[in-house]
């Protein structure tokens, strides 16, 4: 993402994605910001927890930490498609 952008993935999905809805408790990785406490952890499908490594380096494949009220704003502010086509749109520029 980094050499087709020119910018990284954290400030690209912060620029299309978090800013424009006012997401502003939801991360790609972790940081000083976040409140460990307020993470729920990983659970399996039977609900068990298990051992969770803390990454501090964005990977498209991995993270986004965030919260309940955060990850609603995504879907009252803008129609999912919105954000995608936009996400195409910019792709598509970039070839």
């Amino acid at each position: 993402m980094k050499n087709k952008f020119g910018t990284s993935l954290e400030k690209l999905a912060d620029s299309l994605v978090l800013q424009p809805n006012g997401m502003v408790d939801t991360h790609l990785v972790w940081n000083h910001e976040i409140d460990s406490a307020r993470f729920s952890g990983t659970h399996d499908k039977e609900g068990k927890t298990y051992d969770y490594e803390m990454v501090y380096e964005a990977n498209a494949a991995d993270n986004l930490l965030t919260t309940v009220e955060d990850f609603s704003k995504l879907g009252k502010s803008k129609p999912m498609e919105q954000i995608w086509g936009k996400l195409h749109h910019t792709l598509l520029k970039t070839r």
